[in-house]
């Protein structure tokens, strides 16, 4: 297999040509604005305001959740994965560490877990989740360190769902309308995380959003 090819590969799927060619050829992707910039201007300080809030949050209650964390398995805090942002463009989202040490790996063990997460982008009763982890997802918190990310200008507090490339394929020829803007803290896709509707439906409402 050749670098391309390897490169493509990603937990057993192919990246789309849309992802492909945003990392290929960033600048080269169209940049349609779909906000006059005062509403530009107006949702960037918005961001800014609610994201610095989250960070004040995030330090007063950092003490209390790394004790909680590192007694149960003495692992890292935080957690980040590669996810697609805005024109297709790679970044490093940040997390509290909900799941265990070796969560990516525990799918590989289980490849009956692997299919569903590929399938669906989720574990129902996801067995990596820690009893700390638990709290932490109920609550949100976990999501506390993506304010990071939101005053770096890679994410908003409102916007489609963060996925990773692996995910894309799901989303066929909308995958590029995605890339138009960048993803958020919350959406539509956080007011119904329980939706017993198919993905590609959820995906159209998202996309409409």
């Amino acid at each position: 297999m050749d670098s391309r090819h390897k490169q493509d590969v990603v937990h057993g799927g192919l990246m789309t040509p849309t992802v492909r060619i945003a990392q290929a050829m960033p600048n080269r992707l169209p940049r349609h604005d779909f906000l006059p910039r005062s509403s530009r201007i107006a949702k960037r300080w918005l961001d800014i305001c609610g994201a610095g809030i989250g960070m004040l949050i995030l330090l007063l209650l950092l003490p209390w959740i790394l004790l909680l964390v590192f007694c149960e398995d003495r692992g890292p805090i935080f957690y980040y994965q590669q996810r697609v942002g805005l024109h297709g463009r790679s970044f490093r989202a940040f997390k509290l560490r909900s799941m265990c040490k070796d969560a990516d790996r525990y799918l590989i063990r289980h490849p009956e877990l692997l299919t569903v997460w590929l399938a669906q982008g989720k574990l129902r009763d996801d067995p990596r989740v820690t009893r700390t982890g638990r709290f932490l997802r109920r609550t949100s918190l976990d999501e506390l360190p993506q304010m990071f990310n939101i005053l770096r200008g890679e994410m908003s507090l409102v916007g489609p769902r963060a996925i990773q490339s692996s995910e894309c394929a799901a989303f066929g020829e909308l995958g590029e309308l995605r890339l138009l803007t960048k993803p958020g803290l919350t959406g539509l896709w956080h007011l119904h995380p329980h939706c017993s509707q198919h993905k590609t439906k959820q995906e159209q409402e998202e996309h409409r959003f």
